[in-house]
């Protein structure tokens, strides 16, 4: 029994990024392989819940065995949204890390948006690869979703409402800094949603 311990899986979710051997951690990589095929047309993804008892069963499934198939749920694009964003959320650190908040909210005073952008490009490189490959797996998604919100009514800027939080929040996460720093945030991933093959 001790050596069982010994070998167990940890936990997927709420594991840091860098623990991950795979070049996208695997729950990623299924949740958004899953919603590119079956949930462009799905009125407000993301925001609708989906089930949460059928998203903590497959949470318990990830934390117990990376190969799990999610063809189970069929059309339940809402559950597997739901899945997606409890693992960012559950990640200890932002995708943006809270070493780099400070420049991230920092290239948001810059007035020309095309130098924002390539200030934002800059400071992406200085992210732990993981992170950055994370971040440009997710932002790519998003986009390409966001490119059919006449139907899906989930606009880059709604998403970006969404996701803000799991892509960059201060280390002080108390309700008044976020609040102070929420359109930064907004602005940040509004801004990275609109760019393809990132």
């Amino acid at each position: 029994k001790h050596m069982l311990n010994l070998f167990r899986k940890k936990p997927t979710f709420g594991s840091p990024l860098k623990a991950n051997t795979e070049e996208i951690p695997n729950v990623i990589y299924k949740c958004i392989n899953f919603l590119d095929r079956k949930g462009y047309d799905a009125e407000g993804l993301f925001r609708i819940p989906g089930s949460a008892v059928v998203v903590n069963q497959y949470k318990e499934k990830f934390d117990r065995d990376d190969d799990v198939s999610l063809e189970p749920l069929a059309d339940d694009v809402h559950t597997v949204a739901g899945l997606l964003k409890l693992y960012l959320r559950e990640l200890p650190e932002p995708l943006c890390t809270y070493d780099h908040y400070d420049m991230f909210v920092g290239s948001m005073s810059i007035p020309d948006a095309s130098i924002k952008r390539q200030k934002i490009k800059n400071i992406l490189e200085y992210l732990p690869p993981i992170n950055y490959r994370v971040i440009a797996f997710l932002v790519g998604y998003l986009y390409r979703h966001s490119r059919h919100a006449g139907k899906n009514l989930m606009s880059s800027k709604n998403l970006a409402i969404i996701f803000a939080p799991s892509l960059m929040r201060p280390r002080d996460n108390s309700l008044a800094t976020q609040v102070m720093d929420s359109q930064e945030s907004v602005s940040y991933t509004h801004l990275r949603a609109h760019e393809p093959g990132r």
